[in-house]
Parts: structure tokens; sequence; C-alpha cells
């Protein structure tokens, strides 16, 4: 979570386009919401929580998990989430200096420095 809202603000700040604003600032929201909830997902599977590394031990905490194959299915769809995030802060660089009054080289540099920052 800390580090794409981290990602963002830098983007943010060297952002001057309202449409990249809106796409960094969507992507931020998405990320950000989804994460906190897969967060307390993952945490509040189990009630109580200690049933969730107690269950197989001799003896379990008396308690209930959520069905097994939720968590999987919300953590396939955090990956997409992330993967479209990474991908779209990586190749924002691009845009971001494509009308800037540098050498081609320059450009280029930039583009591959800002992008690495991402991954």
């Amino acid at each position: 979570m800390a580090i794409k809202a981290s990602i963002s603000l830098f983007l943010l700040r060297i952002c001057v386009i309202k449409m990249q604003k809106i796409i960094i600032w969507t992507c931020l929201a998405v990320t950000e919401v989804y994460s906190l909830f897969f967060f307390l997902l993952f945490v509040l599977q189990c009630r109580p929580t200690n049933l969730f590394w107690l269950r197989y031990g001799p003896n379990p905490p008396q308690g209930n998990c959520i069905e097994g194959a939720l968590v999987p299915n919300v953590f396939i769809g955090y990956s997409a989430i992330s993967c479209v995030v990474d991908w779209t802060f990586s190749l924002l660089p691009i845009f971001l200096v494509w009308n800037l009054q540098m050498t081609t080289r320059l450009k280029v540099s930039v583009v591959l420095i800002l992008a690495a920052g991402v991954m």
C-alpha cells in the first residue's frame, strides 16, 4: 500500500496534464481501497483471529472461518489490479516526458529511470 502510494504521489508532483493526474488518482484510490479490503479480509477471515493459526492444532478454539475459495479469488483480483497499476505507472513516464524540450537520448534515459523506480 505504502509503496504504490509513494510512487503515485511522486508522479503527481511531476505531471502537469489534468488527464494524467486523473489516471494517477484513480489508480491510487483503487489500489489503496482494495489493499485495505484485502488486508482486513486476510486478518479477519477467522473469528476469533487466533483460530487461523490454531485450528489444526490439538486444542483448536471454538469459532468459524469464511469460505475457503473466497480468499484466493480476492488475491487473484488484487494481483490483477496490482499488475494494471504497475503497468500504468511504468508507461506513464513516457507520456510525461514526450513533449519536453530534451534530446531523444535524454528523454529515453529519464523514462527508463522513472519506469525503473516503479518496478
